[in-house]
């Protein structure tokens, strides 16, 4: 998908709707099938070396299991902890840079984060306007020592609805996201089969994927943002479905 991380970030959105298809198969051997297959997916996640990536789908792992059975929550821990000496070397070293704030992409983000506080500081309420173009011919002016001068976009995506939209439009997608993840939580308990088991992936997805929207713009490319909405369209169709015939 053109980049690693945003490639992650398509994976943690489908990859636990993906789970739940595999999983659900009327046929047992088409489920060992699509259940080995997700293998593919899950190397791949590795291999994009995404640290925002990893993170998120460990969360959203966890948020599904903690929805599904909460009881399985130490089981997951240890599986986590187990499955540490069989990583390569390569993620245990990227793994390591997490707690390096001299590390290049961490460090650019802090002097980035700087230099767009001063943008909202100047228009919080009526943002700068929509797209990368705007950001690339304000931000010049606003650019910390540390940062690249030339960037297009702001590395975080709360961060950049208010660039972008102004503080309204920051609450307005907060309250969309969040009322949609509250609904899927009530609606999941209601349903039964794989009506409730999509649900539970899908607010395991959103939550997960908040991580990375805390340190990257998700939606600079169109294809994760379509994405997103996909998953938003998916989680809005279950829970409107009457009863177990519809499945």
């Amino acid at each position: 998908l053109d980049n690693p991380n945003n490639f992650a970030e398509f994976l943690i959105l489908f990859l636990p709707v993906s789970a739940v298809f595999a999983a659900t198969r009327k046929k047992p051997l088409w489920s060992l099938f699509f259940c080995l297959a997700l293998a593919l997916p899950a190397v791949a996640l590795l291999m994009t070396y995404s640290r925002s990536g990893w993170i998120s789908v460990m969360l959203a792992a966890f948020v599904y299991v903690w929805l599904r059975n909460k009881k399985l929550i130490p089981a997951l821990i240890i599986l986590c902890i187990a499955a540490i000496p069989f990583l390569p070397d390569s993620i245990m070293t990227r793994l390591a840079t997490l707690s390096n704030l001299k590390d290049s992409s961490s460090s650019h983000r802090l002097a980035l984060w700087q230099g767009v506080l001063y943008m909202i500081r100047d228009y919080w309420l009526t943002g700068i306007g929509l797209g990368p173009k705007s950001f690339a011919a304000l931000y010049p002016l606003y650019a910390q020592q540390g940062a690249l001068t030339g960037a297009y976009h702001t590395q975080m995506q709360f961060m950049e609805f208010i660039v972008e939209m102004g503080v309204l439009g920051f609450i307005a997608f907060m309250w969309m996201i969040l009322k949609n993840i509250k609904d899927i939580v009530i609606s999941q308990k209601t349903k039964n089969g794989i009506a409730k088991l999509t649900l539970i992936a899908c607010a395991a997805s959103f939550i997960g994927i908040a991580f990375s929207c805390c340190v990257e713009y998700i939606w600079f490319y169109p294809r994760d943002m379509f994405a997103y909405f996909i998953l938003f369209g998916i989680s809005i169709g279950v829970m409107r479905m009457e009863n177990e015939a519809i499945q």
